[in-house]
């Protein structure tokens, strides 16, 4: 059960079906466990534990980035894998897609409509919306599309993926995008200080829909409004949005930080071994 469920969580991150289908087998149990114990160890779900915690933080997103920043750019394959390294990057932060979506859809979904530039995307259960298309987004596909030696911008009728791959110029595949985001994220995790080990554990465990979350969390933090995130996002129920809305938890803990251990030498070094 635990490698089929590893399997299944997979499939979901790579993008190629909705959901875990065993996370309601996992509901079930610790329902029945509660049920039949009375105990409140048999608690295992609350409110907070709901919270979205698979993203990357500006910590761990600060060394995505230089992680980027370090790929060798000697040869015209590196200069490309870093260009579309950087691009994937940028996407993933700016419009929070899913892997699946970036697989399918082509450079004309990007289309400007009275003077803005918008993302065209047909999501989960063949749910069409459209997502903003931020200054900087904007700006990094122009940078991205001039090294394909593209337009500045996509006419409507353009097919190009807007992943591709550097062969033959076709789209790149849900799992091939995590296979590079692998190699990034891995290449990221050694760039942090030794005392951030548990941040490095989750970039070694990051995938594609990692990004995703990343790209939800930071509109979040960066003060857009919740009702636009929750477009952006687009997430049919706002309960959905305002699990990734940790603000009042951190200040919450920052609360927690006033209190004290009351221990004359609790800051003198260790002595025993």
């Amino acid at each position: 059960m635990a490698a089929i469920n590893s399997l299944m969580r997979y499939l979901t991150d790579a993008g190629y079906i909705a959901g875990n289908p065993l996370g309601l087998i996992r509901q079930r149990r610790r329902k029945m466990a509660m049920e039949n114990s009375g105990s409140p160890l048999a608690v295992s779900t609350t409110d907070e534990t709901e919270k979205v915690e698979r993203f990357l933080d500006g910590e761990m997103w600060a060394a995505v980035t230089q992680a980027i920043e370090n790929m060798p750019q000697t040869n015209d394959q590196e200069c490309a894998e870093y260009e579309r390294a950087r691009f994937i990057a940028a996407v993933l932060y700016m419009l929070a897609p899913r892997a699946g979506e970036l697989e399918s859809h082509r450079m004309n979904s990007f289309r400007e409509e009275r003077g803005r530039w918008w993302w065209h995307v047909v999501g989960k259960g063949g749910k069409k919306a459209k997502v903003p298309v931020a200054d900087d987004m904007l700006q990094a596909l122009m940078r991205y599309r001039k090294f394909l030696g593209l337009s500045s911008v996509p006419k409507r009728t353009e097919n190009t993926p807007i992943l591709v791959s550097l062969k033959d110029r076709s789209p790149i595949t849900a799992r091939r995008l995590n296979q590079i985001l692998k190699r990034i994220f891995f290449a990221a995790a050694e760039l942090l200080p030794p005392e951030s080990d548990y941040k490095k554990e989750k970039l070694r465990a990051a995938s594609a829909h990692w990004g995703r979350h990343t790209g939800i969390t930071a509109k979040i933090d960066s003060g857009i409004t919740e009702r636009y995130v929750q477009k952006d996002a687009r997430h049919s129920d706002a309960r959905t949005t305002q699990r990734y809305i940790h603000e009042e938890e951190e200040r919450w803990h920052d609360e927690a930080q006033k209190q004290h251990l009351p221990w004359e030498k609790r800051i003198q070094a260790i002595k025993c071994n």
